[in-house]
């Protein structure tokens, strides 16, 4: 049987890199979210389930480690965890790799009392809220011990098992959805003791200073309300790895977790979610995407997984899609889609939730909401149309692990703090949960308006921080800084030392004109220190941006991304019409030194061969997308 394994992030087979492509089973440790009851024949049917998702060509599946942990007598760790053994077994036996989420809600062997955040009231976080998975204080001593000991035993545990190929480090980890968190006292301690450190505050300033709880009124200076998100930011972040760390160093097995859409939200400054340092902190880079492939929403789609791509990149790390959306009632065609712009982006891991619907309680947080098959298991609508999907991408496996998302030097600045300070000047007086809704950041809107317009005239933007432009892995040369004014004193002068080094940069315009319609944007001219406004179109002929891949005319219900690929390009085309099933044939502008062009879809019979003229060559008709190989 074959031996699956994870080494720097990519997924292999027999040692040889592999693209790993699976779904999600069992992931969750919600009692209500589970596609067998208890009562039922759970141990019979995971074995019908585990041949069936190996049988439609799934390599991988990703659980939860369920079961009790605890504390013995000796205070030793005791794991009893007979159904994930069972599943662990049965992947063994039909050749497909495991990945196994080792933390549930909460790590508390102990008992400990009163260890839940707290919010901006003083009160406790809502434990009922099935969907906020980290809900402890991130500083309480004894409960660090007892999830770095469960980790570890846990990992020790699976790690005997063949078919276990890796771990994630908790589930969609953010601070919770309630309000503004944590206020824990143990948290509080330790923001004091932060401040000391960083020269914010001296000993006895910092002694009985309280962290801001709401955020200040316009008039106010923001700089407090920034660095109290900045430590909480980098606290959900730092117990993660660390975390992560603890079951790498019990096992041996490679680590990576499952980021939200979070950091292009617009509460994104309470929240603690860092694509960044976590692509930094673990073996790869996983996300959870759930945005549509459908107009307007698909550039926050296609912006989010580019963000992610940039931040691994960045690390020189892969990126993995560890939770897509795969409801049980998504059609064909926007199954296909939402798979095309997936492939798109560079990833190396594609894991659907899910395999198998939930089983419907009177109570069911998704009764039978996400799943190739129903909880029942019949097919859903998509069924045949992902098992082709499936048999494509395993048929490609060699093109997608090698592939690279092709750069045109563009990015987008991304910066914390003026995510901050932004958050500050926009969403005061909101605290509470029913105002999601209500939020808005002026810099991720900026960030948006600016990517949007470039993807839709074929460049999809990098995403840096100021931090990356000295070592400048991306090979950025044109830089879009959304608020200047934003930054902090250490990102400006970054910024300007990439200028010196040869580096251009443009700003959008801060004098009052709505920069989501008018997209204008403002560039220093380094020897004369005058500007000049400049739009969208401007920026591309003043600084030679061209894409290397476009259509003849504009297609505007058509999406380019561009791979490298050791033939040469792919350019990944999906269709995002509204209006299902629109096709459309359009004519593509190509490199020069491109010889072969080979064309293939998900409902096609294998390539076909397109004739290139003049640097340009004319598609078939698009239904849903399709991948262009363009080799040299």
């Amino acid at each position: 049987m074959a031996k699956y394994t994870i080494e720097n992030g990519i997924y292999k087979k027999d040692g040889k890199p592999v693209f790993a492509l699976g779904v999600s089973y069992y992931a969750s440790y919600h009692e209500r979210k589970v596609p067998v009851p208890p009562e039922a024949d759970r141990f019979g049917e995971l074995e019908l389930d585990i041949r069936d998702m190996s049988d439609f060509g799934f390599n991988i599946v990703r659980c939860a480690a369920l079961g009790d942990v605890y504390y013995n007598e000796k205070r030793r760790v005791v794991t009893d965890t007979p159904l994930l053994d069972a599943i662990a077994e049965s992947c063994d036996k039909n050749g497909i790799g495991l990945m196994l989420r080792l933390q549930g809600y909460s790590m508390n062997l102990s008992g400990y009392k009163d260890t839940l955040m707290v919010n901006s009231g003083g009160e406790e976080m809502d434990a009922s809220i099935w969907y906020d998975f980290v809900r402890d204080c991130l500083f309480h001593e004894g409960l660090t011990e007892d999830n770095d000991n469960a980790t570890a035993a846990l990992a020790e545990h699976f790690a005997t098992f063949p078919s276990v190929v890796g771990w994630q480090t908790y589930n969609e980890p953010h601070y919770p959805t309630s309000g503004i968190f944590d206020y824990h006292p143990k948290t509080v301690t330790a923001y004091r003791k932060w401040l000391v450190e960083r020269g914010y505050k001296t000993e006895a300033e910092a002694l009985s200073f309280d962290p801001p709880r709401s955020r200040p009124e316009r008039c106010e200076d923001p700089e407090e309300w920034i660095r109290w998100r900045t430590f909480s930011h980098d606290a959900m972040t730092n117990f993660l790895c660390h975390t992560s760390d603890v079951a790498k160093a019990a096992s041996g097995l490679e680590t990576m977790t499952c980021i939200t859409s979070g950091p292009t939200h617009a509460w994104l400054a309470i929240r603690g979610e860092d694509f960044f340092r976590i692509a930094e902190g673990m073996d790869a880079l996983g996300i959870t995407q759930y945005y549509l492939v459908r107009k307007p929403e698909v550039y926050r789609a296609v912006m989010n997984l580019a963000l992610a791509e940039s931040a691994a990149a960045v690390m020189e790390k892969p990126m993995w899609i560890v939770e897509y959306d795969a409801k049980t009632a998504t059609p064909s065609d926007l199954f296909a889609r939402n798979t095309y712009v997936a492939l798109g982006t560079g990833i190396k891991g594609l894991l659907y939730y899910q395999w198998r619907g939930d089983h419907v309680y009177p109570d069911s947080p998704e009764g039978n909401g996400f799943g190739i098959i129903n909880c029942d298991r019949t097919r859903t609508v998509k069924y045949d149309t992902a098992q082709r999907i499936v048999g494509f991408i395993n048929a490609h496996s060699d093109l997608l692990v090698g592939a690279k998302k092709h750069r045109h030097g563009v990015a987008i600045l991304r910066s914390f703090s003026g995510c901050a300070f932004a958050d500050a000047r926009e969403n005061t007086g909101l605290t509470k949960r029913c105002d999601l809704g209500r939020y808005r950041n002026s810099w991720l809107e900026r960030e948006a308006a600016f990517f949007t317009e470039m993807a839709k005239r074929g460049i999809i933007c990098d995403f840096v921080r100021a931090e990356d432009l000295e070592k400048n892995t991306l090979g950025v040369g044109l830089l879009f800084v959304p608020i200047r004014s934003y930054l902090s004193k250490d990102e400006l002068s970054m910024i300007e030392s990439f200028e010196a080094s040869g580096g251009s940069v443009v700003f959008s315009n801060e004098s009052g004109l709505d920069f989501i319609s008018d997209v204008y944007m403002t560039r220093r001219h380094t020897r004369t220190k005058t500007m000049s406004f400049l739009d969208i179109d401007d920026v591309m002929m003043e600084f030679g941006i061209a894409p290397d891949v476009s259509f003849e005319r504009p297609e505007p219900t058509l999406l380019i991304q561009l791979l490298d690929t050791d033939e040469g390009m792919a350019a990944v085309i999906t269709n995002i019409e509204n209006l299902p099933r629109q096709k459309i044939a359009p004519t593509l502008c190509i490199p020069e030194d491109i010889t072969r062009v080979l064309l293939e879809s998900f409902d096609g019979d294998g390539a076909t061969e397109l004739s290139v003229f003049d640097g340009k060559v004319t598609l078939p008709k698009i239904t849903d997308g399709a991948i262009v190989r363009l080799i040299r």
